[in-house]
């Protein structure tokens, strides 16, 4: 299964309206990944999405817990080394955690 590297906005975004980020990460085709503050924005956030998606907050705490393991979410020790290479690739500065912890997820599915 191919990775896909996602931060909080696009998870946002695919919890309140349908669309091609929605059809990515709940497809099942690809494996979302992102960095261990993915979810706790998420979680921070999720009044927020639930007003915006027009859903009550309950179906999106339901929906939280059945995407949470579908994602490979990579600690900050696992991540915090590579921030070097993630400051070169990030578009923004917001964007270095979610480069960081996809890093390790690139190199793992390099050829050798």
């Amino acid at each position: 299964m191919e990775s896909i590297i996602v931060d909080a906005n696009k998870v946002f975004a695919a919890f309140i309206a349908e669309g091609i980020v929605h059809e990515l990460l709940f497809s099942g085709k690809f494996k979302p990944v992102g960095p261990e503050k993915l979810l706790e924005e998420v979680e921070k956030h999720k009044d927020e999405i639930a007003e915006k998606a027009e859903k009550k907050l309950e179906e999106i705490e339901l929906a939280i817990k059945l995407l949470e393991p579908e994602f490979k979410i990579f600690s900050r020790p696992e991540y915090t080394a590579k921030l070097p290479e993630g400051l070169k690739l990030a578009p923004h500065p917001k964007d270095v955690e979610s480069i960081k912890a996809a890093v390790p997820s690139f190199k793992a599915l390099s050829p050798s």
